[in-house]
C-alpha cells in the first residue's frame, strides 16, 4: 500500500488534490473530537466498557451499545491519555485515513473519470457518515473497514491474488467487531469468495477455502452467537417491529440531513427502482454467469441481498427493522450501486447516462453548509454543554441538605461524565420519574419546557442547539425529617455483595413521597470500585414498585483516601398503599474489600 500511495502521489494530480481535501476533512474531524461534547451513547460506552476495562462478550456487560473493536481500542487510549473527549474518540479518528484511502481506490473500478471524481468526493464529504469517525461509536470505523473489505473483495475478483483474499477476510472480521450490523455483508462476502475459489482452476484452492472457513465462517458463527444472545436478552432494542418506511428510511434521512422531506422519499424510490432495473438490464445483456463476474454488480447485489436479509430477519426471526445509523450501510450500498450501474450504462449504452449521478453533488454542498465545531449534527437534540454542569455546582449553597437534579434519561450519562471529570463533586441526576417538580434543579427538553409546572422554576440557561433548559426551583420543597438509619457498628470491613442499611417490611410511608439522603465515607483497594447505592420498594407478591441506583464507579476512579465521600438524594414519588418491603443497600458487585468508616441514611417526607 505504501508503494501504491507514493506512486499515485508522484503521478496522479487528482490524487494529490483528493489527498489535500481528505487531510482537511481529517483535521476538521479532529477538531470536532476535541470541542464537541459527548452524546449519550458515547458516555454510556465509556462507563459500561472503557472505564472498567471490560469489553469482551460473555465477560462484559451485555448490551448492543458494545461495539467491541471501538471499546477495546478506546480502553487502550484511555489508559494512555485519560478520559478527555478526544481520547475516547481517537480510535475512530485513526480509521478515517483507511476510509479515505479505500474510497479513492474504489473509484478506480469506475471507468468514467467524471463518475470517479464525483464518487470519491460524495463519500469523502458525506457529513452524516464521516461525522461518525469523530465519535466514540463503532459505526465510523465499521464503514471504513467495510469500504476496505469491498475493495479487497473486488481486487480478488479481478486478480485472484492471495493477499487480497487475506485482506478481505481481515477487514471483514474487524468490521463485524466494530459494527455487528455488517454481519450479513461479511457473510455475503465470504460466500462469494468461496464460490470464486471453488470454481477456480487454481491447484491450491482447498487451502484458500480453508482460510475462508477459519478466518471467515468461524468469526461469522461467533458473531451470530453474540447476536442471538443479545436477542435472547431483549437487547436488540433499537428500531421497531414494523413501519419500514418511517423507521428505516425516513429516520436515516433525519440522521443524514436533520429532517425528512418528500423529495428524499421520491429520491429513494427512484434510486431503488434504478438499481433494480439497471441490474436486470445488466444481467439480461451479459447473461447470468458472465454478469456475476462483472464488478458493476457487486454493490447492487450487496444492497438487494442486504435489504432482503432485513425483511427475512424481521418477518421470520422477529428482529427489529434497522433505524437510522443501524441501516447506514444499506444507504452506502444504494448510493454506490447507483454510481456503478450508471458507470456501466455510460460505457455500454451512452455516455450521457453518467449525468444521472449529478444530483449526488448535494452531499458535498450539504457538508459545507453544516460545518461546525459546536454540536453533533447526528444527535443535535442531545447537546448538553459542560457549562450547565459548572453552573449547577457553582450555584449550590451549603445549607445542610444536598442539592437534587432531575432530567431526561438521555441526559443522565452525559451528566455522569461531567461529574466524573470533576471527581464526582456535583449532584447526580435522577431520571426515573421525569419530569417531576420537586427537584432543586431540572434539565428540561423543549416539549416539557412548555408545561405549566415550570412556573415554580427560574430558567438559568438554555442551549441554542438542543433547546434544553436548565431550571432552578424558586423555593425548595420542604423535607420533613422522619428517621435516620445507621450501621450497628462502624467501621465495617467486608467483601459481602450486599451491605444493607435497611431491608425489611415497611408500612411507614404509604402514600407519601419521600427523600432518601445517603452519605458514605468508604475506602476500597479496587480501581474502579464497581458498586452501586440502591433503594427499592416491592409489593407483597415480590413485584417491583420502585428501583433506583447510583453507581459509585461512575463518579470517580477509586475510593482510597480519608476524604472520599459518596452522597446522594433519592426522590421516591407517592408510594402506593401496598408498598410492602423497602431495601436500602450498597451493592458490592465484584465482592471486593470495602471499609465503611461513616454511613447514614436520612429519610424525609416531601411536602410541596
Amino acid at each position: 500500500m505504501q508503494w501504491r500511495f507514493l506512486q499515485l502521489f508522484r503521478t496522479d494530480s487528482r490524487f494529490r488534490f483528493y489527498l489535500f481535501a481528505a487531510s482537511g476533512v481529517w483535521i476538521y474531524l479532529i477538531l470536532r473530537a476535541v470541542f464537541i461534547p459527548l452524546v449519550h451513547d458515547e458516555a454510556s460506552t465509556f462507563f459500561h466498557y472503557i472505564h472498567i476495562k471490560q469489553f469482551l462478550p460473555y465477560l462484559a456487560h451485555w448490551d448492543a451499545n458494545n461495539h467491541i473493536l471501538n471499546s477495546g481500542l478506546s480502553i487502550l487510549f484511555y489508559r494512555i491519555f485519560g478520559s478527555a473527549e478526544w481520547s475516547l474518540r481517537l480510535a475512530n479518528l485513526l480509521f478515517f485515513p483507511v476510509y479515505a484511502w479505500y474510497i479513492f481506490q474504489l473509484g478506480f473500478f469506475l471507468k468514467n473519470t467524471y463518475l470517479q471524481t464525483l464518487f470519491r468526493f460524495v463519500f469523502l464529504l458525506m457529513h452524516g457518515l464521516v461525522e461518525f469517525m469523530a465519535l466514540s461509536r463503532g459505526y465510523g470505523m465499521g464503514m471504513a473497514l467495510l469500504t476496505a473489505m469491498v475493495y479487497q473483495f473486488l481486487s480478488y475478483k479481478n486478480s485472484h491474488a492471495l493477499n487480497h483474499l487475506l485482506d478481505a477476510l481481515i477487514y471483514g472480521v474487524l468490521g463485524i467487531t466494530a459494527n455487528l450490523n455488517l454481519l450479513i455483508s461479511f457473510l455475503l462476502c465470504i460466500s462469494w469468495l468461496g464460490l470464486i475459489v471453488f470454481t477456480d482452476g487454481y491447484s491450491k484452492k482447498y487451502t484458500r477455502l480453508g482460510l475462508i472457513f477459519f478466518f471467515g465462517l468461524i468469526p461469522v458463527i461467533g458473531a451470530s452467537l453474540i447476536a442471538f444472545e443479545l436477542k435472547k436478552q431483549g437487547l436488540l432494542y433499537y428500531g421497531a417491529a414494523d413501519g419500514f418506511w418511517r423507521i428505516s428510511v425516513q429516520s436515516l434521512f433525519k440522521l443524514l440531513f436533520g429532517h425528512a422531506h418528500i423529495a428524499f422519499d421520491i429520491a429513494i424510490v427512484a434510486g431503488f427502482l434504478f438499481v433494480c432495473l439497471g441490474l436486470i438490464f445488466l444481467v439480461l445483456r451479459q447473461g447470468l454467469f458472465q454478469s456475476i463476474n462483472n464488478t458493476h454488480v457487486v454493490f447492487p447485489l450487496f444492497f438487494i441481498i442486504g435489504l432482503t436479509a432485513v425483511y427475512i430477519q424481521n418477518k421470520w426471526m422477529g428482529v427489529n427493522l434497522p433505524e437510522d445509523r443501524t441501516g447506514l450501510h444499506l444507504f452506502i450500498y444504494l448510493v454506490a450501486a447507483i454510481f456503478f450501474l450508471t458507470d456501466y450504462l455510460s460505457f455500454s449504452v451512452h455516455r450521457l447516462w453518467a449525468w444521472i449521478a449529478l444530483p449526488f453533488v448535494w452531499f458535498p454542498i450539504h457538508f459545507f453548509l453544516h460545518l461546525n465545531l459546536s454540536y453533533s449534527t447526528l444527535w443535535k437534540n442531545e447537546h448538553l454543554p459542560e457549562f450547565f454542569y459548572l453552573t449547577v455546582t457553582k450555584d449550590i449553597k451549603p445549607d445542610g441538605q444536598y442539592a437534587t437534579l432531575g432530567g431526561y434519561h438521555i441526559q443522565n450519562m452525559i451528566w455522569y461524565y461531567y461529574n466524573y471529570r470533576h471527581n464526582g463533586n456535583g449532584p447526580m441526576m435522577c431520571s426515573e420519574d421525569y419530569p417531576t417538580w420537586y427537584y432543586d434543579y431540572l434539565l428540561l427538553n423543549p416539549l416539557e419546557r412548555q408545561l405549566p409546572d415550570t412556573i415554580n422554576y427560574k430558567l438559568l440557561l438554555e442551549d441554542k442547539y438542543s433547546g434544553i433548559g436548565l431550571y432552578k426551583r424558586n423555593q425548595a420543597v420542604s423535607r420533613i425529617h422522619d428517621t435516620t438509619l445507621i450501621f450497628s457498628s462502624l467501621p465495617i470491613e467486608t467483601e459481602n455483595e450486599f451491605i444493607d442499611f435497611f431491608n425489611g417490611t415497611n408500612h411507614f410511608y404509604d402514600g407519601d413521597s419521600i427523600a432518601v439522603e445517603m452519605y458514605l465515607e468508604l475506602t476500597s483497594p479496587a480501581k474502579p470500585l464497581i458498586a452501586s447505592a440502591v433503594i427499592s420498594f416491592d409489593k407483597p407478591d415480590g413485584s417491583l414498585i420502585c428501583y433506583q441506583y447510583i453507581s459509585l464507579h461512575w463518579l470517580r476512579d477509586q475510593y482510597t483516601d480519608n476524604h472520599t465521600a459518596f452522597r446522594h438524594v433519592f426522590f421516591i414519588p407517592a408510594l402506593p398503599a401496598d408498598a410492602e418491603r423497602m431495601a436500602i443497600t450498597l451493592w458490592n458487585q465484584k465482592k471486593v474489600p470495602i471499609q465503611i468508616r461513616v454511613g447514614h441514611v436520612n429519610i424525609s417526607r416531601i411536602r410541596s
